[in-house]
């Protein structure tokens, strides 16, 4: 105990140098020992000092049991009476050996308790730095919206304080916080101020650092230019620095943008096989395997499949030791494109399907809903490849079934009440398909499937599934979206004109014409005779108002069928159905009031149509009535929500039905909040915009609907656009009194659409925005 002593107290006394730390004993007793004197020792150095030891102490302690161990002296310590400044450097240096365990959640209790102690001292430069300690530990758990906030406060208090590092810092992890968010510009734009600052500071380590993640930005923006400008920067910083390993990353990310940009492959290549070659040396063997991989990559696209095979090969066997499934599905994926090419159709499939099993392996480590679909999309293009090579080597079935098996996995897998087995054979799932359809008469789906810039759709009823190919391209869809989309928003910004073409017949917009001729002119023979359509659209044929499509005897596609939209073929026989059970209660949620009309006509004229079984109940802006709504919602059987909704195009999952007194529901309060609704037969988002979705991978679809789905609702009735307060009001009565006669409800929609028709050929404004998302 006397030579831990001494030597600690040289330690001390002699400056505190990285090389002079004693050696940790190795018996138990002793180490808590020197552990404690440690602890105790650094409360009694001068701020100053202890600052400068919590820049050492993480790297001379890298052994985990030893950094747990050393947390329990430093609690011990922080207990007693300390200055507040000392607890709070102390405190810090706890976090820091937490955030090394990668311990997030054991950070946020023990800063919480810091800020309220700068809080009480009146420390801003500590809060600042706090609240950015706070904000990265939350993006580690994948908490983006609440790091978010932290990391704005810990900006706004850098400001305050006028600290360019502590902007810097908090400008970094903004960046990379709002580029998990899919808010990528603004991620860049914070970048961008980091960037100054650093050079300001001359910080070339932070600059290292800010030029990486922007160059990074800039290729997912497809900014090439920029991108490759700011990752050469980096090079040649690591290069200054005598980093090799961040120099091998940067040279990774260089060409992994150029491999990505597809012009100058060679260049690509000759990158990633020099980065292989330096991290081996480095004994860099992850970083060496993935350059390995984007080595393979370059080959395939250069049509050299032999070299790609044996690149792969190379970088497979690391993977496999270290299980690193993000590498193996991305050496798997290289390894079925090359095969694709040699012709060896077994291997290739082999590839495929190890590729999927690795892909799901790593998504089923991600946290959340968010998480899981927003990292799918980096599986969309291999999925379209997957899906054309089943066509050509497996036929239509097996490629219909694998369609149906790649939509819309997140929401299957976080669904409550799925009670189908999600990894059934290709061909049980496509005859699954089939027998839920034979239970539904009449009913036809069409599955709609995006390759490059074509597109295809899948024709499956009781007894056989065609493929056709659609006569436009998805750049033509998004010009033809976009024309109605303009025409759509004259209605929303002028109630004038609104007025003016209400109940006034309207020619049908060419736009819907001529979608209607593409996506539905080659299965009009497939599905004629047919009364029930259940679309599955992909990619922006989700924004697509699928009934006021014009079919060719000049009729909209509502005035032939039913229509309902569902995530995926696979929905049909894997969601628990709900029952209809008219014994429950209608129970009516009222929302923001904001410019809404007619509020209190509305809810009389449907109280008329349900009488005593309705509910009326005000949501709480702040939540306090969560227990009330579970048992409202547990006892019923249609749930209308009138107010009005936002939804967040940048950051869908902010999206939010609006309460009273600026409150807000969000998407992901829905999904956390655990509620039950699988004995609600419709819910009814009788509000702006409901339906309007992100589309992450060409089939997740983040919209406000998607919490009621997730929480087993039967099907939701939604809108695509913001809607029109007549319309929707006579709507919804027509629609609520063919519900109450018995009609399901894509048949009860149908029949108020209809009504209104009858009256006259109105603009598709007026009836087309509202659709039935999930079955009856």
């Amino acid at each position: 105990q006397e030579m831990v002593t001494d030597d600690l107290k040289r330690w001390f006394d002699s400056g505190m140098e990285r090389d002079g730390f004693p050696d940790v004993p190795d018996s138990g007793d002793e180490r808590q020992q020197f552990f404690n004197q440690l602890a105790a020792g650094l409360s009694e150095l001068t701020e100053s000092d202890i600052e400068k030891a919590m820049g050492i102490l993480p790297s001379v302690l890298p052994d985990s049991e030893h950094r747990l161990e050393f947390i329990s002296s430093l609690d011990t310590v922080s207990g007693s009476d300390l200055p507040s400044q000392k607890k709070l450097l102390l405190g810090e240096l706890t976090v820091d050996f937490l955030i090394a365990e990668e311990n997030w959640e054991s950070c946020i209790p023990r800063l919480d308790a810091l800020i309220c102690i700068a809080v009480e001292s009146g420390n801003q430069v500590e809060l600042s730095i706090l609240f950015n300690y706070r904000g990265v530990c939350r993006y580690r758990m994948a908490m983006y919206p609440e790091a978010r906030g932290d990391l704005e406060e810990s900006l706004r208090l850098a400001e305050i304080i006028d600290s360019d590092r502590r902007r810097s810092h908090a400008r970094i992890n903004l960046g990379l916080v709002l580029r998990e968010m899919g808010r990528l510009e603004q991620a860049a734009s914070n970048y961008k101020v980091a960037l100054e600052l650093a050079k300001m500071l001359s910080d070339r380590r932070t600059l290292l650092s800010v030029y990486q993640n922007i160059g990074n930005i800039y290729k997912e923006l497809g900014r090439w230019d920029a991108g490759r400008k700011a990752l050469k920067s980096a090079v040649r910083l690591a290069s200054e620095l005598g980093d090799s390993l961040e120099e091998c990353r940067a040279n990774h990310n260089l060409g992994g943008l150029i491999l990505e940009q597809g012009e100058d492959l060679e260049e690509a290549a000759e990158i990633s096989r020099n980065v292989a070659e330096q991290a081996i040396s480095i004994g860099a063997l992850q970083l060496a395997a993935r350059a390995r991989s984007n080595l393979a990559l370059a080959y395939v696209k250069l049509g050299n499949p032999e070299a790609a095979i044996e690149e792969a090969g190379k970088a497979l066997s690391e993977a496999e030791s270290n299980r690193d499934v993000y590498l193996l599905w991305r050496l798997n994926a290289n390894l079925a494109r090359a095969y694709k090419l040699q012709g060896e159709i077994e291997s290739a499939e082999t590839g495929f399907e190890c590729t999927l099993e690795a892909f799901d392996e790593l998504r089923k480590t991600l946290k959340t809903d968010r998480d899981r679909a927003e990292f799918q999309r980096n599986l969309q293009d291999l999925l379209s490849e997957y899906v054309s090579f089943s066509l050509e080597a497996k036929g239509v079935e097996i490629a219909y079934a694998r369609l149906a098996r790649s939509k819309s996995r997140v929401l299957l897998e976080s669904h409550r009440y799925h009670d189908r087995d999600l990894e059934t054979s290709d061909r049980i799932l496509l005859e699954s398909i089939r027998t839920e359809l034979k239970n539904r008469p009449g009913s036809v789906i069409l599955d709609y499937f995006a390759d490059a810039d074509s597109l295809k759709v899948f024709a499956c009823t009781p007894e056989t599934v065609t493929v056709h190919d659609v006569p436009m391209t998805l750049t033509g869809i998004d010009s033809r979206l976009d024309e109605f989309s303009t025409e759509i928003n004259l209605f929303i910004a002028s109630a004038e004109y609104r007025k003016a073409r209400w109940e006034k017949d309207s020619e049908p917009p060419t736009a819907l014409l001529e979608l209607g001729r593409a996506l539905l002119g080659p299965v009009l023979d497939r599905i004629a005779g047919y009364q029930h359509l259940i679309v599955v659209p992909q990619g922006n044929l989700h924004h697509i108002p699928w009934q006021a499509l014009v079919v060719d005897d000049g009729k909209y596609l509502v005035e032939t069928c039913t229509v309902s939209v569902v995530p995926a073929s696979e929905f049909i026989v894997t969601v628990k159905p709900v029952k209809r059970d008219d014994s429950k209660k209608f129970v009516a949620l009222r929302g923001s009031e904001s410019e809404l009309l007619n509020v209190d006509d509305e809810l009389e004229s449907l109280r008329e149509i349900f009488g005593g079984s309705m509910i009326v109940h005000e949501l709480d802006p702040e939540g306090r009535d969560r227990d009330v709504l579970r048992s409202l919602l547990s006892n019923a059987g249609v749930v209308h929500f009138v107010g009005h909704a936002e939804f967040d195009s940048s950051d869908p999952y902010s999206s939010a039905l609006l309460l009273p007194g600026g409150g807000r529901l969000g998407l992901e309060e829905l999904i956390e909040a655990g509620i039950d609704l699988s004995g609600v037969k419709l819910v009814t988002l009788a509000a702006c915009e409901t339906g309007r979705g992100a589309i992450l991978t060409g089939d997740e679809v983040i919209s406000i609907a998607r919490g009621f789905i997730l929480a087993g609702a039967g099907c939701t009735l939604v809108s695509l656009w913001k809607v029109a307060d007549d319309a929707s009001a006579l709507l919804m009565q027509a629609n609520y009194r063919a519900w109450n006669t018995g009609e399901p409800a894509p048949s009860a929609l149908r029949t108020a659409i209809l009504e209104l028709l009858r009256k006259t050929r109105m603009h598709p404004y007026f009836f087309a925005p509202f659709q039935i998302v999930g079955l009856d």
